[in-house]
Formats: C-alpha cells, sequence, structure tokens
C-alpha cells in the first residue's frame, strides 16, 4: 500500500510539470475533448481484500489409502493485492464511453486475485482545454481470488480419493477458491496529452455472487470439508472476499476514429 502511494504522488507531481508544455506545444485541436478514440489502457490497482480474520488449515484425507493433505493457511492480514493489467475503451458520443474490457492480476502472500470485466460510463471537460476529465462509470466484472494449499504425491499408488473422485497419485497446487461476480461504480481523473493520458481514479467493489471451494482440478469439495480454525472447527465461508475498494492509476494511449 506505501508503494501504490508513492506511485499516486510520484504521477501527481509529474502531471503539473508538463502541463506548461502541453498547453503551449499543443494546438487547441490537438486534444479535442469529445472526438471520438479507442483508448488502450494500462492499470495498475491497489485492489482492497478482506480475510477471516484468523490463520487457518487445510486438511483432508484420502479415504481409500489413509494419506493425510495438509497444509497451513496464513490469510490473516490479508487486506490487498498490487494488480497490474490492460483494457481497451471507446468513446461512443460526446460523452458516453464503453469499457470493453478490462483484466487486471496481482499476487501477495501466496494469494492470486484477478478479475476481468466490461462497463459504460460518462464524462465531461473540467476546463477551457478541454484536457482535465471527470469520469464515471458503472463495471460488472468476474473476479477469481485463490490461495495454494501445496501439491501432494500417494506413495501407496492406488491414487488419491477426493470426493467420490480418484484424482490419480499426484495432484499439483490445490487451491481454495473464491469465484465472484461483482459490480463497481469508480470514478476517475483523467489529464490528456498529445501521446499518452494519465487516470487516477477510486471504485466501490459491491460482490453480487460469491462461491468458495477447494480445488482438486478434477474435482472439488466445499471448504467445510477441509478448512479448519485453531479449535478444529470447520469453516463455511468467508476465508477470503474482495474488500470496499478499489484505488487505480495507469495511462491512457488514444487512437483516433
Amino acid at each position: 500500500m506505501k508503494k501504490f502511494i508513492s506511485v499516486v504522488f510520484l504521477l501527481l507531481s509529474i502531471i503539473p510539470a508538463y502541463s506548461q508544455q502541453d498547453m503551449v506545444v499543443l494546438p487547441d485541436s490537438a486534444h479535442e475533448q469529445f472526438r471520438d478514440f479507442v483508448g488502450l489502457r494500462l492499470i495498475v490497482e491497489d485492489f482492497g481484500l478482506r480475510s477471516i480474520g484468523e490463520n487457518l488449515n487445510f486438511r483432508y484425507t484420502s479415504i481409500n489409502t489413509g494419506f493425510v493433505m495438509s497444509h497451513s493457511m496464513n490469510v490473516k492480514g490479508i487486506v490487498t493485492t498490487p494488480n497490474i493489467g490492460f483494457g481497451i475503451e471507446e468513446s461512443i458520443n460526446k460523452h458516453l464511453f464503453i469499457d470493453f474490457f478490462d483484466v487486471t492480476i496481482g499476487y501477495i502472500q501466496n494469494t492470486l486475485n484477478w478479475n476481468a470485466g466490461a462497463g459504460i460510463g460518462y464524462y465531461t471537460s473540467l476546463n477551457a482545454k478541454k484536457n482535465l476529465l471527470f469520469r464515471g462509470y458503472l463495471s460488472v466484472f468476474y473476479e477469481n481470488i485463490s490461495y495454494g494449499l501445496g501439491s501432494y504425491t500417494d506413495t501407496t499408488l492406488l491414487g488419491l480419493l477426493v470426493n467420490n473422485v480418484n484424482i490419480g497419485t499426484f495432484v499439483s497446487d490445490v487451491r481454495y477458491v473464491n469465484s465472484l461476480l461483482c459490480v463497481s461504480p469508480s470514478v476517475e481523473l483523467s489529464y490528456r496529452r498529445e501521446n499518452w493520458d494519465y487516470f487516477i481514479g477510486i471504485g466501490y467493489n459491491y460482490t453480487l455472487l460469491s462461491s468458495e471451494d477447494i480445488d482438486f482440478y478434477r474435482t472439488t469439495i466445499q471448504i467445510n470439508q477441509g478448512l479448519y480454525d485453531g479449535s478444529n472447527h470447520p469453516i463455511d465461508k468467508g476465508v477470503i472476499s474482495p474488500g470496499s475498494y478499489i484505488i487505480k492509476i495507469g495511462l491512457i494511449k488514444e487512437f483516433g476514429l
């Protein structure tokens, strides 16, 4: 989070340094506020997360051999992932734009977080030169949060039996997975320049649907069959979920239509 804030301040310090140059060099028509364009977005996000608040343990026994798969799950203190990604957008009239897709991915403390979505928004100018824009939009996206629970080999060669499915003698990278459908209203401030535009924004993340399980690739089980707290009580839900906010900064390369 501290590194992310440092990048934000660096970006904000760069913008004023170039603003005077842009106002002199660029003709008024060089960056018409409402001209049609397709934009390539390069994105850096501080993606808020919320964990269950205590470390857990993964444990599952293959009933045909008695082989025990176990792994610690240190999720306490996970509050964010630093994500990077890209997207494509297009202006469709004087004030509206379509965000065809945004894809970002991040990793921290054995936790992988990636998402992909699309949306629609509104933008308007904040100054006479029409190079400082306010943008608001609503996006819907799929999010996948996962935590690695280890790889396992059955030395009996009988195969590991999980959920009445023999998954073989070796399983790689068993994972806790939370699959989600989310919606996010967001606002951004965009500064347009001749080659690249800067933007900084914040969004609220609301979860519509969530499904948590433990993935063995060939089959899955519910988390209460394999995740336990320090008192050996099974966990039913809420291991790692999205937080309330998404902070993002980045660049947009515009291609005129």
